[in-house]
């Protein structure tokens, strides 16, 4: 992730650079203050991050989704965008879940304050660098205070295996083998 400072560059310290895929289409080769943030949305999990440091940022109020959307992490995000979640804190019409620890209403003013433009069809970072120029900044915070909420690690109750096992019995260790 490469971040700039919003003090260094007020005038256009106000966007963020996101990619689906490998940094050099992320980083478009543009002066440092043509945005304040740039990283991967690797994956749909991603978007809990993203939206958490958005929050914990407000000044941050333009996202500049770009390059190709191998794992649907793009789509999930726009889906957050226009249709929110639901009751159970999944994005209606995709199901990635987002941290419950984030209320409901910082979700909301998340999607009401930020501006999501979808340039998934700009891969090459030159194409993404022409595009930051042309985008209008916005000055004014969208909170008054950054939004920070508690993180809670999950904790595995089982391990990560195959639901079955075998007995095996043999006179030696070949007998047994199983084809």
């Amino acid at each position: 992730m490469r971040v700039t400072s919003p003090s260094a560059h007020p005038i256009r310290a106000s966007g963020c650079v996101c990619s689906g895929r490998h940094k050099s289409e992320c980083y478009p080769p543009c002066r440092p203050n043509g945005y304040a943030v740039a990283g991967n949305l690797y994956s749909r999990e991603g978007i809990r991050y993203l939206v958490r440091n958005v929050l914990a940022r407000p000044t941050l109020r333009t996202i500049v989704l770009c390059g190709r959307d191998m794992t649907g992490s793009g789509a999930a995000l726009l889906a957050l965008m226009e249709h929110g979640i639901d009751t159970d804190h999944r994005i209606i019409g995709d199901g990635t879940r987002l941290h419950t620890e984030i209320p409901a209403d910082a979700i909301a003013l998340f999607r009401h304050s930020v501006r999501l433009i979808d340039a998934r069809d700009r891969i090459r970072p030159e194409a993404v660098a022409a595009l930051l120029p042309t985008i209008e900044p916005i000055h004014e915070p969208f909170a008054p205070a950054p939004l920070i909420f508690p993180y809670t690690e999950p904790q595995a109750t089982t391990l990560p295996a195959e639901q079955s096992g075998f007995v095996v019995r043999g006179r030696t260790i070949v007998a047994p083998t199983l084809t």
